[in-house]
């Protein structure tokens, strides 16, 4: 119990409690005569007094109830104060100009925050992908078959499918700093750890570590919309989202060329702990708590301490935050949402397979560059630069869609329009599928070397495109469950994603790079639909759904 609810009134008992009826049984009152045992005297004279003995408990507890409610105007004046009272007591913002309103901040700060919040995202996916170059060297260190090396990378997105059960749950109670940084620090010593086992144990380290290092993805997008104005919001989720795919697209180029130097795969891990702990210390000094509810929640403990009076409290701690709290909002209710909602279980297995296809292409280009064409494993992972650049064509896409976006907004009364996050989704469900035939049939040795490259930037703006508009359409469909909506969406993801590396370099090899990104295509294209029947009857949907606005 809080402080404040101490200094509450006390609720009166008697206006929980019902009255006795007495319609239901006219005997009650001793007004009707009970004749079913009157043919002994001895029956009626106990039937008498028992009848007496009830018939003055009756006026007893009539006479209380009448007494209740020549009372009930006191109470209720009693309760009306209390409301008043613990009104009064309620912390809020100073007006809508207030300073410490995180919409309020100066747009210089929350464009500093953003890049805070993405560099640290690119830390924590950059270590996702990494250690896809560095498989097969540990599987060759510690005698094992390579599909358990590549164990790592799956055991890592293991981690990312958990690890928002327990930092979402936080984000919302502790506020977003807290478990930022716990996370973050957690992730850093998982990383060390990874880079400094012995033996097999480090499959242990990668999944902690991918537990941890979900924290920040889990986080960043959620305090990105603390502090962005409708306006603002395009341009911030633009620059994370191309930070949530530089990272990983950055870490086969990197691991690479350190696991083909005289470094061993070791450097991998390490260049990830040194870079996580600066960026660590850098969240610590320059990113403040953008959660208003805990802004608030902070601003009436000062309250308390400056004024004595202990009534002072914030919304935030009225919340009920207790174990079925987390078990209905953050375990049941999220899987129960991807069962019988259609929205979000198709978009959610569209999205898990764009997420499964780029984890995929960490061990699949390979095989084309570096088997096929003979290059190096560093020049052969330089290829990823053209997803990266397709990456951010459909960042530019996203921005292009803003203004349309606000626009539809306002003329909505400034309530979001879901079914305008989906035009740019179906332009990437189509360069996608495009993408992925063109790459297809141009692997071939004799074909330059330039020509399925430049397939891959279609194929990286369809993948982004798909998955943050997606994932902003879901948003904006279950406003208030959209952390559950998420949660369900980021559960299915990280399984393909997890999934996905353990047999794309097989898919690859056995049914060749042609017929094995045909496939890929061709999926693509079945379901390409997707975003476009939810263009036309996504409101109908909205409308019989139980969860969506």
């Amino acid at each position: 119990m809080s402080i404040y609810s101490a200094c509450r009134f006390a609720p009166c008992p008697f206006l929980t409690t019902s009255p006795p009826s007495y319609e239901s049984d006219p005997t009650a009152l001793g007004l009707v005569q009970d004749t079913s045992m009157s043919s002994s005297p001895s029956v009626q004279s106990a039937t008498a007094s028992l009848r007496s003995d009830h018939s003055l408990e009756a006026r007893a507890d009539h006479a209380n109830h009448m007494e209740k409610q020549a009372e009930s105007p006191a109470a209720a004046a009693t309760k009306q104060e209390e409301d008043v009272n613990h009104k009064a007591f309620l912390v809020d913002w100073d007006g809508t100009d207030d300073p410490e309103n995180p919409l309020n901040w100066s747009t210089a700060r929350k464009h500093g925050i953003t890049l805070t919040l993405s560099f640290a995202v690119v830390v924590v996916t950059f270590a996702s992908s990494v250690y896809s170059s560095a498989s097969s060297a540990v599987a060759k260190q510690f005698g094992v078959p390579g599909k358990v090396g590549k164990l790592g990378i799956t055991l890592f997105l293991c981690g990312y499918a958990i690890g928002p059960l327990a930092w979402g749950p936080l984000s919302e109670r502790q506020g977003r700093k807290p478990p930022m940084l716990i996370s973050y620090l957690g992730f850093v010593l998982f990383s060390l750890a990874t880079a400094t086992a012995k033996d097999l144990q480090m499959l242990i380290c990668r999944f902690f570590g991918g537990v941890f290092g979900c924290g920040p993805l889990s986080i960043a997008g959620g305090a990105m919309a603390d502090y962005s104005s409708l306006e603002q919001r395009g341009i911030a989720i633009a620059i994370y989202s191309f930070a949530t795919f530089a990272g990983p697209t950055f870490g086969p180029i990197l691991g690479s060329f350190i696991v083909e130097s005289h470094l061993s795969w070791r450097w991998t891990e390490y260049l990830t702990a040194i870079v996580g702990f600066a960026f660590l210390l850098v969240l610590l000094v320059a990113l403040p708590e953008t959660y208003a509810k805990r802004i608030l929640q902070k601003r009436a403990e000062r309250r308390r301490l400056e004024t004595r009076q202990w009534a002072w409290h914030a919304q935030l701690d009225e919340e009920a935050f207790d174990a079925r709290v987390v078990v209905t909002k953050f375990l049941t209710r999220p899987i129960v949402m991807l069962v019988i909602e259609p929205m979000i279980l198709l978009l959610s297995i569209y999205v898990a397979f764009i997420y499964g296809i780029l984890y995929l292409l960490f061990g699949s280009l390979p095989v084309h560059y570096v088997e096929v064409r003979g290059w190096s494993e560093g020049v052969g992972s330089l290829p990823f630069l053209a997803l990266l650049i397709g990456c951010g064509l459909g960042c530019l896409v996203m921005v292009g869609f803003n203004p349309r976006y606000v626009h539809m907004c306002k003329l909505n009364n400034c309530q979001p329009v879901p079914e305008e996050r989906l035009l740019p989704m179906i332009v990437g469900a189509v360069v996608f599928p495009v993408g992925c035939m063109w790459y297809a049939w141009t692997t071939y040795a004799s074909v330059h070397w330039i020509v399925p490259t430049l397939a891959l930037v279609p194929i990286g703006c369809g993948i982004i495109l798909l998955f943050l508009q997606a994932l902003n359409y879901l948003i904006d469909a279950y406003l208030a469950y959209a952390n559950s909506a998420l949660a369900a969406n980021s559960l299915l993801r990280s399984l393909f994603g997890a999934g996905f590396p353990l047999f794309g370099t097989q898919m690859m090899v056995n049914l060749g790079l042609q017929w094995a990104n045909t496939v890929i295509g061709l999926i693509g294209v079945a379901l390409l639909p997707i975003p476009i029947l939810f263009y036309i009857y996504g409101k109908r949907l909205r409308r019989s759904s139980k969860f969506a606005t």
